[in-house]
């Protein structure tokens, strides 16, 4: 298992807790997401950040290198999101 950060994901600058694991010849990529909270003070708010993800994840694996994560790794992205409830993205 490899643990590590990644401190940038598109626009969001927060660090994103991430742990990266080979089962069964596959490599499992859990990414803790919690982006920027939304308040007007955040250069960076939830609703942009949040839209980034899918730049970065498609079908399921991840489509680009960032930090830890390696370009075709299974993608779990776990965490809050720093959602308000009924707030929709």
């Amino acid at each position: 298992m490899i643990a590590g950060t990644v401190k940038r994901i598109g626009t969001t600058s927060f660090v994103q807790i991430t742990m990266r694991q080979l089962i069964n010849d596959k490599n499992i990529t859990m990414l803790g997401v919690h982006l920027p909270p939304p308040v007007r003070s955040c250069k960076n708010t939830t609703d942009t950040s949040i839209f980034e993800f899918p730049k970065y994840v498609k079908e399921g694996v991840f489509s680009d290198d960032i930090g830890i994560v390696r370009k075709n790794d299974i993608a779990i992205l776990a965490g809050d999101f720093n959602a308000l409830p009924n707030k929709r993205c």
